[in-house]
């Protein structure tokens, strides 16, 4: 029984309906292989709505220092559908949503820095732009 490893593009867990396929795909993988998941970030199907987006336009506005409060709401009531859609066992779900919410609380602390300073270093976005990652694979994780 060897290993295989699924790569998920950002729409195919962007939704929750579209993250219990992805769990189904893995499951049926289970009966035969040992399978590493692999995530982006969720998209919809409008790329300027997608997570990724949502962050750099979150880092934009912290650039400028205006307020990046409506991104981060975006992203926040995505994953947290997502979470109630998919998630059945409610303890899991809670466990999933405070990760989402406590991630995302992690975040604009790391925003209003970016704010202060007017600086966004490379290392710095690569930082930010991986919240996304880190959501998408915690509610696969979930689900």
């Amino acid at each position: 029984m060897g290993i295989i490893v699924q790569k998920y593009g950002g729409t195919s867990v962007g939704s929750g309906e579209r993250l219990l396929n992805v769990a189904g795909i893995i499951d049926r993988t289970l009966k035969t292989h040992a399978v590493i998941a692999v995530v982006s970030a969720m998209s919809g199907t409008v790329k300027s709505e997608g997570t990724t987006s949502l962050l750099l336009t979150a880092a934009d506005w912290a650039l400028q220092g205006a307020s990046f409060n409506e991104p981060l709401g975006v992203i926040e009531k995505n994953h947290l559908a997502a979470a109630d859609k998919a998630i059945r066992d409610p303890a899991l779900k809670e466990e999933t949503s405070a990760f989402v919410r406590e991630e995302l609380g992690r975040l604009r602390g790391f925003l209003e820095a970016i704010e202060v300073i007017r600086e966004l270093s490379p290392r710095s976005q690569d930082n930010l732009l991986s919240t996304g990652e880190r959501l998408s694979a915690r509610l696969l994780t979930g689900v």
